[in-house]
């Protein structure tokens, strides 16, 4: 189903969040310098990990004893029902912000989480970010046939499944369309292998698609650059992130998500890939928080166990872009930390919520 959106003014009540921090349940990378091999070839040296403090699972009728005995009065926490996505609301109008350019939300077929949105400047080129699961090809091959077949510029933050699926199956044929310029950055094929080996298949079977084809296609990005189409800026934000989790080494992958900042006719758009806590870290390190700041913010990872409130608040977002499906935005929080990061926003007084389980959203 496809939802036009628009805009309405709005405005969600502050709250606190207070999380109680309990050592040794999540890890995180040393502040180190990571290796950045050649794209095609070579070899990294993978960093340790670190145990830090991370929130527990939060129960808002937790009581605990003060120091007299007493019990005291529970903890509360925002409260979630104040927020309204925008496909949820019955009347979302209002005057664009983007001077003339949209922005389609896509979602997908396969019911799963994912990542694929298409920018149409004012002046009518296309942008793609990441693109989504190969089962989601056919429809995005449609949408740019529909909208002139060309597409100026493909931004890949990291080459998972949910990703690059789409994008790889359209490189193997001639699909009616035309793409310009592929921005990416990727570590060599023994690194996926060894440090993320649950997504290794498709990153290996992408670089290796993107070897076949001409060299002026395909850009490997640093931080930084800086690529122009149309009216639209795109900055890169940081070098790849090439850090080994000890734990679930999927974060690790993740975490070597590249960063990009959109400013589109003055309006700035971060899109954070799957970047988790330590990447987030390091990009909050390296970039600081006023380059962070941004109007609209694709949330990370999905939108849960993605990038600290720390970097959320430097960010400052008037609307996010959440790149989650029904049964993810409402998971239980023993499994899922979408409800922690939903709370976050909710305390910040984010007031616009685009949320892919809502379906293919146009924002204008």
């Amino acid at each position: 189903m496809k939802l036009k959106q628009k805009h309405f003014s709005g405005k969600f009540a502050a709250a606190c969040l207070m999380l109680t921090m309990t050592a040794g349940q999540m890890t995180a990378f040393a502040d180190i310098d990571p290796t950045v091999p050649s794209p095609l070839t070579g070899s990294v040296s993978p960093v340790s990990a670190d145990s830090i403090p991370v929130p527990p699972p939060i129960d808002s009728n937790a009581m605990a004893p003060d120091s007299s005995g007493q019990v005291a009065s529970p903890v509360t926490y925002p409260s979630l029902s104040t927020i309204v996505t925008e496909g949820e609301k019955e009347n979302n109008w209002s005057e664009p912000i983007f001077g003339g350019a949209t922005l389609t939300f896509r979602g997908s077929g396969t019911g799963g989480q994912t990542l694929s949105m298409v920018l149409e400047t004012s002046n009518g080129s296309l942008i793609v970010i990441d693109g989504g699961f190969e089962q989601d090809a056919d429809s995005l091959r449609n949408h740019i046939k529909d909208h002139g077949g060309r597409v100026a510029a493909w931004l890949v933050t990291h080459p998972h499944g949910d990703h690059v699926g789409a994008l790889n199956k359209l490189l193997q044929a001639n699909n009616g369309i035309s793409i310009d310029a592929i921005y990416c950055s990727l570590a060599s094929k023994e690194w996926y292998t060894a440090s993320d080996p649950t997504a290794a298949d498709m990153a290996i079977r992408f670089i290796d698609t993107l070897s076949r084809l001409p060299q002026n296609k395909v850009h490997y990005v640093s931080k930084n650059q800086m690529i122009q189409v149309d009216d639209v800026t795109i900055q890169v934000l940081n070098d790849r992130y090439d850090l080994t989790n000890t734990g679930d080494s999927h974060y690790t992958g993740n975490n070597a998500s590249i960063t990009y900042m959109l400013t589109i006719n003055g309006k700035r758009l971060l899109i954070l890939g799957d970047m988790c806590y330590e990447g987030g870290q390091r990009l909050l390190e390296d970039v600081g928080a006023p380059g962070l700041k941004a109007d609209l913010v694709q949330m990370a990872h999905h939108g849960q166990d993605g990038v600290s409130e720390e970097v959320y608040q430097a960010i400052q977002p008037s609307i996010c872009l959440w790149p989650t499906p029904k049964w993810l935005w409402e998971g239980d929080e023993s499994q899922y930390a979408t409800q922690t990061t939903k709370r976050w926003m909710v305390g910040m007084g984010v007031g616009k919520h685009y949320v892919m389980k809502d379906g293919e959203q146009i924002i204008q």
